[in-house]
């Protein structure tokens, strides 16, 4: 996972902290991807 709704993320802790935190109706992960 690269970013979540367009921020960066430092970790995994970092990202969980962000979706928990988060109120909107979607989430979107940006991820990498190499295929």
């Amino acid at each position: 996972v690269l970013a979540f709704n367009n921020k960066p993320i430092k970790n995994l802790k970092h990202l969980a902290e962000m979706v928990e935190n988060y109120d909107g109706e979607f989430l979107q992960f940006d991820l990498e991807y190499q295929q």
